[in-house]
């Protein structure tokens, strides 16, 4: 189930915050089942969150679509290869935080 939350981030491609609800399900049907669950889901909610946020952020500071289409793969890269990474380490086992939102969520 934790690896698939992170996976979950990979819809946000498709339909915006349609990932962000998958993760928010997830952590209201087995939030609390275990403090490693309860990690990954944090942080893969969190992940998410910020992810759409910086899009639609940036696509405000730079005014519209039409500017914010050169950073589009950079984001998408960084999406995927941190989604993938931590479904990778969710799979083995092992706690994983997101290299930009690790820090905000433990604030």
């Amino acid at each position: 189930l934790a690896a698939a939350l992170h996976l979950c981030a990979l819809l946000n491609f498709a339909l915006p915050l349609i990932g962000a609800a998958g993760a928010m399900v997830a952590l209201w049907w087995a939030g609390g089942s275990t403090p490693y669950l309860n990690g990954h889901l944090r942080e893969a909610l969190g992940f998410q969150l910020l992810y759409v946020a910086g899009l639609l952020g940036a696509m405000a500071a730079l005014g519209g679509w039409l500017l914010c289409l050169p950073l589009a793969p950079l984001l998408a890269l960084v999406a995927v290869g941190c989604s993938l990474t931590a479904a990778r380490r969710a799979w083995q086992g092992a706690p994983y935080s997101y290299p930009l939102t690790g820090w905000l969520l433990r604030v």
